[in-house]
């Protein structure tokens, strides 16, 4: 069954005016989470690469980049502390080396790309020897799909990991938009895990940072129940304009009294009609998780 027309009203006028206001994305590749156990060291992991095969005369240079903090912050969202972290863990993997250099002596950076070629060829069985970093095919093979991250939406939920799940969330919204679905999304904390690499400790801290901001809310729908989510685009895109979600939301709205509105909810079809209106951070998040992250090393 077709979405309602006010639904796909609510889905479209906003959705044409956020997309623009995202700016460029962070390639975020969640096979570097499998390999680094930590998803903000892979969100560092994948700017590096980039920079190692994109940036101004890195080559000429031996594979050296600089980046001062505040420019990390800028592109990843990672705070100082996170950043260190995350390094730490590059380091402990042998794939990141660091060095002050020049007058004045600033820090750079270089990937030490056979031994994360090693690594990752391992995890795919694959001869790492015959890795070659300028060769997009294998280096797609190597480093599997990737997912939009954007900047921009990390400064939304407060953090690195609610703007990777509002990023891909606003993927699969612009999905269902495209066709003619309603704005409702169910992935599992299982299939989030997969497509982003979170924990379901992070997931749910995630949710509740979002929720809190007032651009998320949930809902348990069908028989056996499942749990949906919904962008709020009009106050995310507020809070991408002005900064508040006042004008749109209603500033006494709070992550606590978010519920979805039952009136005029469609089932799709195969669905069950049943919709119970859902608290938009649980108490008792879903149960279908992955295993918990192990690290390689």
């Amino acid at each position: 069954m077709d979405p309602p027309a006010w639904e796909r009203s609510t889905l479209a006028a906003p959705m044409s005016v956020i997309w623009p206001l995202l700016g460029r994305h962070v390639a975020f590749h969640r096979r570097l989470v499998d390999l680094t156990a930590n998803v903000k060291a892979a969100l560092l992991l994948s700017q590096s690469i980039y920079w190692t095969r994109r940036g101004r005369d890195i080559a000429d240079h031996g594979g050296w980049f600089h980046k001062t903090t505040e420019q990390w912050s800028l592109e990843t969202g990672l705070s100082p502390k996170e950043q260190a972290t995350a390094r730490d863990a590059l380091r402990a993997l042998a794939i990141l080396d660091e060095r002050r250099m020049g007058i004045p002596a600033r820090l750079h950076f270089r990937l030490i790309v056979e031994q994360l070629g090693s690594r990752l060829s391992e995890r795919i069985a694959r001869d790492g020897q015959a890795a070659d970093w300028n060769d997009r095919v294998v280096l797609a093979e190597l480093l599997g799909p990737s997912v939009a991250y954007h900047r921009a939406l990390a400064g939304i939920g407060g953090g690195v990991h609610a703007g990777l799940m509002l990023s891909r969330a606003l993927y699969l919204t612009r999905l269902q938009y495209k066709r003619q679905l309603d704005a409702w999304i169910c992935n599992s904390a299982g299939r989030w895990s997969e497509e982003i690499g979170l924990t379901r400790r992070e997931q749910e801290t995630a949710r509740h940072d979002l929720a809190r901001a007032g651009v998320w809310e949930e809902a348990v729908r069908g028989i056996p129940a499942s749990l949906f989510a919904r962008i709020r685009l009009d106050c995310l895109l507020s809070l991408l304009t002005d900064g508040s979600p006042a004008a749109t939301c209603g500033a006494a709205r709070t992550a606590e009294q978010v519920c979805v509105e039952t009136t005029g909810s469609v089932a799709q079809k195969g669905e069950s009609s049943l919709w119970h209106p859902h608290i938009v951070v649980s108490p008792k998040p879903p149960s279908l998780f992955r295993r918990k992250r192990q690290s390689i090393y």
